[in-house]
């Protein structure tokens, strides 16, 4: 089973989000709450790709992608933040960044980023 790693200050942001992909795709969802948290995670666990919001209080949301880039892991990276003013111009391959919280943008850039199995949706 493949395996994601939501990294949001916001409990309810990453409960919706938990939510939401649960509903779309097949998978295992981990959280953490801090750029710090994921960092510990990541050490910990592999994941298929990693979904993190951008503007966190204590420290950015980059600091867990330069974490990543230091270390050559090469997991694919969203950042999915609310900022939909914010230009994320990093060097670093395997980004997105999804403005504004938009849900749909969300779902094209997760399967862009990787291969994850879709659930069937009767509607």
């Amino acid at each position: 089973m493949k395996k994601i790693l939501v990294v949001d200050d916001s409990w309810l942001v990453r409960e919706n989000l938990k939510d939401f992909l649960h509903e779309f795709f097949i998978l295992e969802v981990q959280m953490a709450s801090s750029a710090s948290e994921g960092i510990k995670r990541l050490k910990d666990q592999c994941f298929d790709l990693v979904l993190c919001d951008y503007d966190m209080p204590e420290e950015k949301g980059d600091k867990l992608l330069l974490y990543l880039r230091e270390n050559k892991h090469q997991v694919p990276f969203i950042f999915f933040t609310g900022n939909s003013e914010l230009s994320i111009e990093l060097q670093f391959p395997l980004i997105e960044t999804v403005t504004g919280k938009d849900f749909s943008k969300l779902m094209a850039a997760i399967r862009k980023a990787a291969v994850f199995q879709v659930r069937e949706t009767i509607f």
